[in-house]
């Protein structure tokens, strides 16, 4: 894959409050992945979607939990996944709902990819996900199935069943003697996770919610402009930026958290022409600019979001960046309009 893997805090919040309700040190889980509790607090942040699976799996194996993304998935309604969901959920129709999440998935997490196929008597809506079999990636594709599942029955009813289902995940005994597919075809190792519906659900109407949820066209292009990015370095200062505030973030933790060894990291960077000392600057310094647009944040905040815990190793920082110091830059802005990052 030439990009790192991010996904939308959003997707990974659902599971919290159950394992809370369950006891699970959440926090320990967070920790071993490399997931900042911070990064948590803004749910479009994007997290690398190798440490979510590491936490799913780890909090999975603790608990004993072979389903635990499909627990949790049926839990969780679509309109809780933030512009995303709520974009999908206001579609009239199945049909376009199942578009919406096609066309959109990406901005949702760039490690999956979801299309239909159809054959002469039903339509298979397909989930792959793009991360390698080693990571433990089952309770991903574990969710993953239950949203596309919850998807379908707001059109076909919430006891609604595929006659068939395939996995990517290896044979689970969990799944096949589960009472929720009693009487559904399972076939695992599948190159791509699929759900088969009869053909005539895609026009049926989404159920209708006692408040309808309001997502408009520029929710959708926000998405879009805010989604993970499909190169190396770009995807790369994503993860990078939201790391700053645990401070620097060393070169190791973060090739961990990209799924790759240090060196490998490094390698990949020298063949974009840049080094990673270099790139942690720049993140910050594109960072710091587009903050200092913002007049109502003040300084202190500034630096703390960059991972200066003193607000003065800021300013020296910024000198070196520009020669002069960030108050006279957003002097400078006042008087000729928002500074662009670069």
């Amino acid at each position: 894959m030439d990009y790192i893997p991010l996904v939308r805090s959003i997707g990974l919040l659902p599971f919290l409050p159950f394992l809370k309700d369950i006891g699970s040190p959440m926090e320990k889980w967070l920790n071993k992945a490399r997931i900042p509790c911070r990064a948590l607090e803004d749910p479009d942040a994007l997290i690398s979607l190798h440490s979510a699976t590491v936490f799913l799996d780890q909090a999975a194996r603790s608990e004993g939990l072979a389903t635990l993304g499909l627990l949790v998935g049926q839990r969780t309604a679509i309109d809780q996944l933030g512009t995303f969901g709520m974009l999908v959920r206001r579609s009239p129709t199945l049909f376009e709902g199942i578009n919406t999440a096609q066309r959109l998935s990406v901005a949702m997490n760039s490690g999956i990819r979801i299309w239909i196929e159809r054959d002469e008597n039903q339509v298979w809506i397909f989930h792959r996900n793009l991360s390698p079999l080693s990571l433990g990636r089952q309770q991903v594709d574990l969710y993953g199935l239950a949203l596309i599942l919850n998807l379908i029955r707001l059109a076909a009813g919430p006891f609604w069943k595929p006659a068939e289902i395939r996995l990517q995940m290896p044979r689970s005994s969990a799944l096949t003697d589960s009472e929720t597919f009693f009487g559904v075809r399972i076939l695992f190792d599948e190159p791509a996770s699929a759900v088969a519906l009869p053909t005539e659900l895609l026009s049926r109407p989404l159920i209708a919610t006692e408040t309808m949820l309001v997502a408009t066209c520029a929710g959708a292009e926000w998405l879009r402009r805010s989604a993970p990015a499909l190169d190396f370095a770009g995807s790369l200062e994503q993860l990078l930026r939201s790391q700053l505030r645990e401070g620097s973030p060393g070169i190791h933790r973060v090739a961990e958290m990209s799924g790759m060894s240090a060196r490998s990291l490094q390698r990949r960077l020298l063949d974009e022409g840049t080094e990673y000392g270099r790139l942690v600057q720049r993140v910050r310094f594109n960072l710091a600019m587009s903050l200092l647009n913002d007049p109502s944040i003040k300084l202190k905040n500034i630096a703390c979001e960059l991972g200066y815990h003193d607000p003065a190793n800021f300013t020296r920082a910024f000198r070196r960046w520009t020669g002069t110091c960030p108050q006279e830059v957003r002097k400078h802005r006042r008087a000729t309009g928002p500074i662009r990052e670069s």
